[in-house]
């Protein structure tokens, strides 16, 4: 029998730090998420205006 995730030892501190760590790496990108997402609309906004006073001018 071959055991593939052989259980590991670990300290309680080092069970701590990897749980905030990924709780941290998890707020961050939905941070990120947000931000990006709310930045394509406003590119898109502007786009769309630089659009209508292209055709105006013309």
């Amino acid at each position: 029998m071959i055991i593939l995730n052989k259980p590991v030892l670990v300290e309680p501190e080092q069970e701590l730090v990897e749980g905030v760590l990924a709780v941290i790496t998890v707020m961050s990108a939905r941070l990120y998420g947000s931000r990006s997402k709310r930045n394509l609309k406003a590119m898109q906004a502007m786009h769309e205006c630089a659009e209508q006073i292209i055709t105006a001018e013309s």
